[in-house]
């Protein structure tokens, strides 16, 4: 059970459904972001290597080089890129499974406590302003009932 204490305010635990969830969550989300990780580091590298090309061509170079330098470093750098994506994708397929839990808490245990805090203050913060909201319809419901109950018995007396 998550429970986190704060030096004001009220302290919301989590069933045991939520945490589930948050641990499913968290699980998926630290996978997701891994596998990603190699087409993220190519599309900065790609990004990059532009900026370096077009300072390259300001700076009146010969574009015919810098386009073929483009070209020999985005092959090698592909060549090296695929089989990472690919290795990278399989070892997080095969920590997404049940029977893998071990080699998944020994590998990514700091990412997924880390990612299960944050989805815990998320899931604690909008079950507060669920209750906050309605105390705050309750409170309204009653201070209308209890003037309605005063109008009535003024209304009556007079």
């Amino acid at each position: 059970m998550y429970v986190m204490r704060k030096k004001k305010g009220i302290d919301i635990p989590l069933e045991s459904r939520q945490e589930t969830l948050i641990k499913l969550i968290s699980k998926l989300t630290v996978l997701c972001l891994i596998s990603s990780l190699p087409m993220l580091l190519y599309a900065l590298y790609i990004i990059f290597y532009w900026i370096l090309v077009d300072v390259d061509v300001i700076n009146h170079r010969s574009q015919k080089t810098t386009v073929d330098s483009f070209d020999y470093n985005m092959y090698i750098f592909w060549l090296f890129l695929c089989p990472l994506d690919n290795i990278i994708s399989s070892i997080t397929l095969y920590l997404n499974f049940k029977f893998s839990e071990a080699h998944y808490s020994k590998c990514c245990k700091l990412c997924d406590l880390s990612c299960q805090y944050c989805c815990v203050l998320c899931a604690k913060r909008s079950l507060k302003k669920k209750i906050i909201g309605q105390i705050r319809r309750e409170y309204a419901e009653e201070s209308k009932l209890s003037l309605i109950r005063e109008s009535h018995s003024s209304g009556s007396i007079q």
